[in-house]
């Protein structure tokens, strides 16, 4: 099996391969070369530019790689999107927590298409140049390796939060500082509580208790209160017992 970088070797080097990319432009022939190039060749519409020479290049792609048709030549799988393993798209609980991965081979070698990991609406575009194999599996290795470089942080603190709350890395800086201003938000919060639990809180006396004081130690008999005066003399010792 064909490497990455040995198909993107023989799509910049093999020359049959290159003939149909290093047409003269469109917009750049003159009259005659466009004539040759794109003139219908027949009534279904063939030329040799879109037909023939295209044709050829692909063969050319198929004997290289060792596949019989077009079929073959691209891959398409699904992973998880936390442990990017691959799943069974059809047995999927929730089709948003798979990452969908294809691949292409044109101008520029294997071209590799994956949903965001942590923006499921958006994908990621790129070639591949590295030495894994043209496979599932090589090419699962490879996007793990090009979302470590390029969509996180260096291991640390910065990226388990990434993973954790699934962060980008261009919205990262703005998250991060509502993320501190929450946790110290929370932190204040406790603290509070916590003195508000612990803290010894300052005896009030009430009515009843001050009454009950009086009454105990002989203060009512000793001043010959009656009841009226039982309570006002009640509710003077309550005030000075609270200041």
């Amino acid at each position: 099996m064909k490497t990455l970088q040995q198909i993107y070797d023989f799509c910049k080097l093999d020359r049959t391969y290159r003939a149909y990319y290093d047409l003269p432009d469109m917009f750049q022939m003159n009259a005659k070369q466009y004539k040759y190039y794109n003139k219908s060749l027949s009534s279904r519409g063939t030329s040799r530019a879109g037909t023939y020479i295209f044709s050829q290049a692909k063969r050319q792609l198929h004997r290289f790689l060792g596949i019989k048709d077009w079929q073959e030549e691209c891959i398409r799988f699904h992973v998880d999107y936390k442990t990017f393993r691959v799943v069974d798209y059809q047995k999927c609980e929730y089709a948003w927590e798979t990452v969908y991965i294809t691949t292409s081979i044109g101008r520029n070698g294997v071209r590799i298409t994956f949903t965001h990991p942590f923006n499921r609406m958006s994908e990621i575009t790129y070639y591949a140049h590295s030495h894994y194999p043209y496979t599932q599996e090589g090419v699962r290795l490879d996007v793990i390796k090009y979302i470590n470089r390029h969509l996180l942080f260096s291991p640390g603190r910065y990226r388990e939060l990434q993973i954790q709350y699934e962060v980008t890395k261009e919205r990262f800086p703005e998250w991060y500082k509502k993320y501190k201003e929450s946790l110290q938000n929370q932190y204040n919060r406790e603290y509070y509580d916590m003195l508000e639990k612990y803290e010894e809180k300052p005896h009030t006396m009430d009515f009843e208790e001050s009454y009950s004081l009086l009454l105990a130690g002989g203060m009512f008999y000793d001043f010959n209160c009656d009841e009226y005066e039982r309570d006002e003399l009640a509710c003077q010792f309550m005030e000075m017992s609270n200041r």
